[in-house]
C-alpha cells in the first residue's frame, strides 16, 4: 500500500493504492502533509480508500498493513456513514456539499473520535468522479470544550463559525490546510524564509512579506544560531527526516521564545531547502522551569522541616528522605544508596496495617492520620504518626509520600492532660460564668453550677432539654423571635461568637446575658456542639437603657427650649397688651370680663412654657428647705374635690418627715401629675389611689446605690393605683416627652416627661412597676437635707412706678411698642429701640442721659449679654435688666456676676417687671 508519488528525492511516506504519479509542482505540498499532524486522505466513489497520510495511524491506531483494507464502513461512526455515502453520491454528481463537516469515527478500538473534514472531488473528462481528496482534523478536544462551554459560547461559537466560513470560502484548498495547521509550517533555506504559514507568522509576530525578506537565522536568537545552523539549517537530503531539536526565537516585539522545530530537507523550486514545522512551547518551558523551581523549594522545605518527610515506590523502597529521617531513625546516607525499606521502618506487627492502609491510598481511598511504632537502625522504637498521599505520574500511582512525626512527647502530654482532667472540670463547675454546651439540634448536654444556680434549673431537670422554653424565650419582651434565632446561631455559629441577648430564669424572671460561642465540628466540617460561656449583664442593659433616655431627653429638652424662646415673645404681646387694656377698662364692663379670660388663658400658656423650659432645664428653681408634708396633704384635699367617688385615696405619712431642698411649685407639680394619672387610670372601674411619704436609708452594697443613686438618706414618695396598668412596652416609653396612652385632647404626654426631668434636676430618682391589669406604682427618691423649713413670703402688693428715664431695647417691633407703652404707664421716660447696636450707639453718645437700660437676650448682630458688657465698660454704674425667653449661654447668677442688676423670664408681666425695676432703683 506504501509507494512514492514521484518526487525525486523520494524521502516521504505517503501512502498511496492508485499508484497514480503525482505532479512535480504538487510535490513540495506531499512532503509538506506527510509531515502535518493532520490526515490528508483520498476515496473512489464507494467509499474505499484511495490514498491516506501517515498521521492516520496516530489518530486511529492502525498499522500501515491494516490501512490497505480501510473503508467508510471500518472508520466511519454508523450514525454518520449516511451521511458520508450520500456526500459523496452528491459529489459524484457533480452537486456541492457544505464544508468543512463535523463526524464521528470509530479508532482501532471501537472508540469515538471526532473529527472535521473537508473534502474536494477530482473528474475525468467525462465529468464522472474519479477521488474525492480530503484533510481530516482531530477535533476532539475541541468538541469536548465545545460541549462543556455551549451554554455560555453560544455568541462566540456564531462569530467563530463565520469566521471560518468566510475563510474556507476564501482560502485555496492546500493552502488553507497549511495556513491554517495547528503548527508553524514554513519553507526556508539559510537564506531566505520562502514560506511562512498564518500559524507561524503569528508565532513570530512578523508578517509573511517581512518574513519573506529575513533568513529564519536571523529571527533565531543569538546564543542559539551556531547551534541551528549545524543542526536544522545543516540538513541535506541525506539526513534523517523528522528530527526534533527546541530553540529561541525572537519575535518582532522583541519577546524571546521557545519552539520546537522539526525538519526535513527538500527540494524546492530545484534548489535544496528545507521544510519545518514549528511549534511554540514556551509556556511548556515555563511549566518546566516553574516544576523544577517548585521541586527545588519542596527540596529546599523539605531540609528545613523537624519531621521526617519521606517518598517511596509502590513496592516500599524508600526514593527520598530529607535530612530529619537520618537523625530520627540513626541511618546514613550510604544506607539510604543502597536500599531502605519504608515498612521495615516499622514494628514487625504494624506492617500489616501499614501495607493496608497504602493499598488503600492507592485505590485512592482516605487514610488520614496513622499512628505506628517506628523501629530505629539500632532497635530502639518510639511512636509515631504517619500521614501519606499517592504520588500521580502520567494519570497512574508511582508511590506515596509523606511525613512522620515523633509523638513520643504527645503521648506524654496526653497521659498528663487525662490525669488533669478532673481539675479542669473542677474549674469549668467553680467559675463564675454560665458554661454549657448545645448540641446540632440545640438541646442542652451540659449545665456547669454557676449556670445551674444562675437559671435555677438543676443538671438532671435541663440536661436534654432544648434551650428555647428553658433558659431562652421564644421571643424577648421588645417581640423578637429569639426561636429563629437559636436556629441560625446552631447553623451559623460563627456568625454569633460574642452576641448578646434575653435569656429566661425558671421562675420567668427575663435577665440579658452576654454569651460567646465556640462550634466543635468533626472531620467534615459538620457541626458537632456549640460551647456557650454566659455572663449576666442585665444591670449594664439597665444602665444603658437609662443612659438613653437621658441623652433622649437631654436632645429633646434642647429643641424644646427653643421652642419655648419664640413662644415667649408672642406671649409678651398678647399678655401686655392684655395687661395694659385691663388698666384703661371702667370696672364691671362686659369687655373686663373677656380680657381677663384672655390673661387667664395667657397664664396658662405660660405655665406651658414654664413646663417645658423645666423639662430643658431652663428655668431658674427657688429651692429652699422645704417639708413636702403640707404640699402632699394640699394636693390630695385638691384631689379630693375633683375625683368621683369611686376612687378611694389612702395615704401615710411618717410623722418626722425627711427635709428635702426642692421648690414648693415643682413639688406640686409632681405630686398632682402623678395622682392624677393614677386616678385616670382607674376613672372607669374605680379603685385605691394610694400616697405614702416615707424616710429610706439607701445602703451603699444595695442595687439602687450601685447602679441608681449614692449611698445615704432620702425622702419616699410613692403613688400606687388598682387601675389597668401598663403592657412592658408601654412602661418601657413613658418618661418619653410626648409619648401618651390617653385620647386625644385629655394629654399631651409631656407630664411624666417634666416629672422625670424635675426629679433628676433635684438629684433624685423615679421608678415605676406595672403589669397589665395589675395597677402601676411610681416610687420617688428626693435626697434629705438637714436643717428648717422656710415658709414661702408674701408677694409684694400694689403696682410701684417711678419718673426715672429707661432704654429699652427688643428686636422684635411689637415687643418694642408694648415695653414702651407698658413703662409709660408706670410713669418712666422711656427711648424704645428694635437694634442693640443702634442702642450701643445712642449710649455712647449720651450715656448720662439714662437712668436704666432693659434689654433683651437673643438679638442679631449683637445679643443683649454683649450690649451689657459693653455698655458697662462705656458706664460700670448703670443698671441693666436682662430679659430672655431661653438661653444656654447665660443664668442669673452669670448676668449678675457680669454687674447686671435684674433678670427677668419672658413673658415680662406688668406687675413682675414694676416691682424689679424699683428694687433695683431703690436698694433697701
Amino acid at each position: 500500500m506504501t509507494s512514492s508519488f514521484g518526487c525525486s528525492h523520494g524521502n516521504a511516506a505517503e501512502r498511496q493504492i492508485t499508484g497514480t504519479p503525482t505532479p512535480e509542482d504538487f510535490c513540495i505540498y506531499q512532503e509538506m502533509l506527510a509531515h502535518l499532524e493532520d490526515v490528508v486522505f483520498g476515496h473512489d466513489a464507494q467509499g474505499r480508500f484511495t490514498y491516506v497520510s501517515p498521521a492516520l495511524e496516530n489518530l486511529l491506531g492502525y498499522s500501515g498493513d491494516e490501512i490497505r483494507n480501510l473503508d467508510f464502513q471500518t472508520v466511519v461512526s454508523p450514525e454518520f456513514l449516511p451521511e458520508a455515502l450520500t456526500r459523496t453520491e452528491r459529489q459524484s454528481k457533480g452537486e456541492p456539499i457544505p464544508q468543512p463537516w463535523d463526524l464521528q469515527v470509530l479508532n482501532r478500538q471501537g472508540e469515538r473520535i471526532w473529527i472535521q473534514i473537508r473534502t474536494r472531488p477530482v473528474y475525468d473528462q467525462q465529468g464522472r468522479l474519479v477521488t474525492v481528496y480530503g484533510v481530516a482534523r482531530d477535533i476532539q478536544q475541541k468538541k469536548d470544550l465545545e460541549e462543556m462551554l455551549h451554554k455560555h459560547t453560544e455568541k462566540l461559537e456564531s462569530l467563530v463559525a463565520q469566521r471560518t466560513q468566510k475563510l474556507a470560502e476564501s482560502e485555496a484548498r492546500y493552502r488553507a490546510l497549511v495556513d491554517h495547521a495547528l503548527t508553524g509550517i514554513v519553507i526556508l533555506t539559510d537564506q531566505e524564509i520562502r514560506f511562512a504559514n498564518r500559524t507561524f507568522q503569528e508565532i513570530t509576530g512578523y508578517a509573511a512579506t517581512e518574513l519573506s525578506r529575513l533568513g529564519f537565522g536571523d529571527i533565531v536568537h543569538p546564543e542559539d544560531r551556531p547551534r541551528v545552523r549545524a543542526q536544522i539549517l545543516g540538513k541535506t537530503l541525506a539526513s534523517p527526516p523528522d528530527q526534533y531539536d527546541e530553540t529561541r526565537l525572537i519575535r518582532k516585539d522583541g519577546e524571546t521564545i521557545w519552539v520546537e522545530v522539526r525538519a526535513t530537507a527538500i527540494e524546492d523550486q530545484g534548489q535544496p531547502a528545507l521544510l519545518a514545522n514549528v511549534a511554540n512551547i514556551t509556556a511548556k518551558k515555563k511549566a518546566e522551569q516553574a516544576r523544577r523551581e517548585s521541586e527545588a523549594r519542596f527540596r529546599e522545605l523539605a531540609e528545613l522541616l523537624p519531621e521526617t518527610i519521606y517518598e517511596m515506590d509502590l513496592a516500599g523502597r524508600l526514593t527520598f528522605v530529607n535530612a530529619n529521617a537520618f537523625s530520627q531513625f540513626g541511618y546514613t546516607k550510604q544506607d539510604f544508596a543502597q536500599g531502605l525499606n519504608g515498612f521495615d521502618m516499622l514494628i514487625h506487627e504494624d506492617r500489616p496495617r501499614a501495607r493496608e492502609n497504602a493499598r488503600r491510598l492507592i485505590r485512592a481511598e482516605e487514610t488520614g492520620l496513622n499512628e505506628y511504632t517506628a523501629l530505629r537502625k539500632d532497635g530502639t522504637r518510639f511512636a509515631a504518626m504517619l500521614r501519606s498521599s499517592v504520588i500521580i505520574r502520567e494519570g497512574q500511582p508511582v508511590g506515596l509520600r509523606g511525613f512522620i512525626i515523633d509523638i513520643t512527647e504527645r503521648q506524654k502530654a496526653e497521659k498528663a492532660l487525662g490525669e488533669s482532667e478532673e481539675k479542669y472540670k473542677e474549674l469549668v463547675e467553680n467559675s463564675s460564668s454560665m458554661i454549657l454546651r448545645l448540641d446540632a439540634q440545640g438541646r442542652i448536654t451540659f449545665f456547669n453550677e454557676y449556670a445551674q444556680k444562675f437559671f435555677g434549673y438543676s443538671a438532671e431537670e435541663i440536661i436534654g432539654r432544648n434551650c428555647v422554653g428553658t433558659i431562652v424565650p421564644e421571643k424577648d419582651t421588645a417581640g423578637h423571635n429569639l426561636t429563629a434565632m437559636i436556629h441560625d446561631i446552631l447553623a451559623h455559629p460563627d456568625n454569633y461568637s460574642t452576641h448578646e441577648n434575653e435569656n429566661m430564669r425558671r421562675n420567668g424572671e427575663r435577665v440579658w446575658v452576654a454569651w460567646t460561642n465556640r462550634p466543635f465540628r468533626n472531620s467534615r466540617g459538620e457541626i458537632l456542639e456549640i460551647l456557650c460561656i454566659g455572663n449576666d449583664i442585665t444591670k449594664r442593659k439597665h444602665l444603658e437603657r437609662q443612659l438613653r433616655r437621658a441623652q433622649k431627653m437631654e436632645a429633646i429638652g434642647t429643641l424644646a427650649g427653643g421652642i419655648a424662646h419664640d413662644f415667649n415673645n408672642i406671649l409678651s404681646a398678647v399678655m401686655g397688651y392684655t395687661e395694659l387694656s385691663l388698666l384703661d377698662v371702667q370696672p364691671g364692663a362686659e369687655i373686663e370680663d373677656n380680657l381677663n379670660e384672655i390673661l387667664k388663658a395667657s397664664e396658662r400658656a405660660k405655665a406651658l412654657v414654664g413646663h417645658i423650659l423645666e423639662f430643658s432645664r431652663q428655668t431658674e428653681q427657688q429651692r429652699m428647705p422645704l417639708s413636702v408634708t403640707p404640699i402632699v396633704k394640699e394636693s390630695l384635699k385638691l384631689l379630693r374635690a375633683s375625683l368621683p367617688t369611686t376612687i378611694e385615696i389612702r395615704s401615710h405619712i411618717d410623722a418626722d418627715i425627711n427635709l428635702i431642698e426642692a421648690d414648693p411649685t415643682q413639688i406640686l407639680q409632681l405630686m398632682m401629675n402623678l395622682c392624677t394619672n393614677a386616678a385616670h387610670a382607674m376613672r372607669e372601674t374605680g379603685g385605691i389611689l394610694d400616697v405614702s411619704c416615707t424616710n429610706v436609708a439607701v445602703a451603699a452594697d444595695t442595687f439602687l446605690a450601685t447602679n441608681l443613686l449614692k449611698a445615704g438618706n432620702y425622702l419616699k414618695l410613692t403613688v400606687r393605683d388598682t387601675g389597668h396598668g401598663m403592657t412592658r412596652e408601654v412602661l418601657e416609653k413613658i418618661f418619653d416627652p410626648y409619648f401618651t396612652t390617653k385620647e386625644k385632647e385629655v394629654g399631651t404626654g409631656l407630664g411624666l416627661a417634666v416629672i422625670h426631668g424635675i426629679v433628676e434636676s433635684h438629684g433624685g430618682i423615679i421608678t415605676a412597676e406595672s403589669r397589665s391589669g395589675e395597677g402601676s406604682r411610681f416610687d420617688v427618691y428626693l435626697p434629705a437635707i438637714d436643717g428648717e423649713a422656710v415658709p414661702d413670703s408674701a408677694k409684694t402688693p400694689g403696682l410701684p412706678g417711678g419718673r426715672e428715664r429707661i432704654l429699652f431695647v427688643d428686636d422684635e417691633q411689637t415687643l418694642v411698642e408694648i415695653g414702651k407703652r407698658m413703662l409709660e404707664r408706670l410713669g418712666y421716660a422711656v427711648t424704645a429701640l428694635g437694634s442693640s447696636v443702634e442702642a450701643l450707639e445712642l449710649f455712647r453718645n449720651q450715656p448720662g442721659r439714662f437712668d436704666m437700660v432693659i434689654t433683651d437676650m437673643t438679638m442679631p448682630n449683637m445679643t443683649g449679654e454683649d450690649l451689657a458688657t459693653k455698655l458697662l465698660a462705656i458706664r460700670p454704674d448703670i443698671p441693666i435688666i436682662l430679659c430672655t425667653g431661653y438661653s444656654e449661654r447665660i443664668t442669673e447668677d452669670k448676668a449678675l456676676q457680669m454687674g447686671i442688676k435684674g433678670f427677668v423670664m419672658k413673658p415680662v408681666v406688668l406687675n413682675e417687671i414694676a416691682h424689679k425695676i424699683r428694687a433695683i432703683l431703690d436698694p433697701i
